[in-house]
């Protein structure tokens, strides 16, 4: 077996563009993905095997968490009261957000980054 080992975000790009699923994730997702699974390889003390392929059949990236939910079947109709007019959307807004956040943890890892969410199911 041969081992690369990747030390950037840079260079985890390049092994996604290789295996031509460089427009699978945003800059910034590919980003965010790099340094969780980082994290990860260093709070288990052992490598974990860069596989893009794997990585995109296990991971999604949506741009905001009323996609993640509608992609998910995360019901968000008691957070959208319309007919009250003295409800705070600011606060409804984020209520729904983490909602969102909070089942899609209960099925899975999350990732949330500043320009979207990354989600996995037993990955």
């Amino acid at each position: 077996m041969i081992v690369q080992t990747v030390t950037h975000a840079g260079m985890f790009r390049q092994a996604f563009e290789a295996m031509d699923r460089g427009n699978q994730y945003t800059y910034e997702g590919l980003n965010a993905l790099f340094e969780y699974l980082d994290e990860l390889s260093e709070d288990l003390g052992k490598p974990i095997e860069l596989d893009p392929i794997a990585i995109c059949c296990g991971w999604s990236e949506f741009e905001g968490f009323r996609e993640a939910a509608a992609n998910y079947g995360i019901d968000l109709t008691s957070f959208d009261q319309d007919d009250d007019p003295n409800a705070d959307e600011e606060a409804q807004e984020g209520e729904a957000w983490e909602h969102t956040i909070s089942r899609l943890a209960d099925m899975g890892e999350v990732i949330v980054f500043d320009e979207g969410i990354l989600f996995t199911e037993g990955w």
